[in-house]
């Protein structure tokens, strides 16, 4: 019984513990998945929460240049979703990450963003890291990002979300 029991143990463990297939983990130890099937803003975030994970927040210059060479190195030159957009409080607009932080960093293309109204969702462009706001409804490719809490794992585990992703589902 017992050995059945570890045997159990080390099969659900490293499944618990990774990181969505074909995925990059960054020097901070965040998940990234590009997917390169086109999605409007919308459900392209409702992807990603299927993944466990939210579309890619760009909190400074370091993430946006990883998660735009990662892009760059799959898609080339294709835009792709992230997770800003605008939104509006009163007559009052203002641009924020999905998870309703304020952006801090900007990388804005010249001219951007032309609109800041609550129908604007930002794409970003991996030849240069530029962010460009289109309107949400337009179909791009996206980038999801998920949590590593791979410190609660062993060194050779990474970490999934508990919503799952494609391995944990199997289980």
């Amino acid at each position: 019984m017992l050995q059945f029991i570890l045997k159990l143990i080390t099969l659900i463990i490293p499944v618990l513990c990774a990181c969505p297939p074909n995925s990059t983990v960054s020097p901070s130890g965040v998940c990234y998945a590009l997917y390169n099937n086109s999605l409007d803003w919308f459900h392209a975030e409702a992807a990603c929460i299927k993944e466990g994970g939210n579309l890619a927040n760009i909190p400074d210059a370091f993430t946006n240049s990883f998660i735009s060479s990662y892009a760059k190195s799959i898609l080339g030159f294709q835009n792709y979703w992230v997770g800003g957009l605008a939104d509006s409080s009163g007559n009052y607009s203002y641009w924020e990450w999905i998870d309703y932080k304020s952006f801090k960093y900007t990388n804005w293309a010249p001219g951007q963003p032309v609109y800041t109204t609550p129908d604007y969702c930002l794409i970003q462009n991996p030849a240069d890291g530029q962010w460009s706001a289109v309107t949400c409804d337009h179909r791009e490719p996206y980038m999801c990002e998920f949590s590593n809490s791979s410190s609660l794992c062993p060194p050779s585990w990474l970490h999934t979300t508990a919503f799952g992703g494609e391995n944990a589902s199997d289980l």
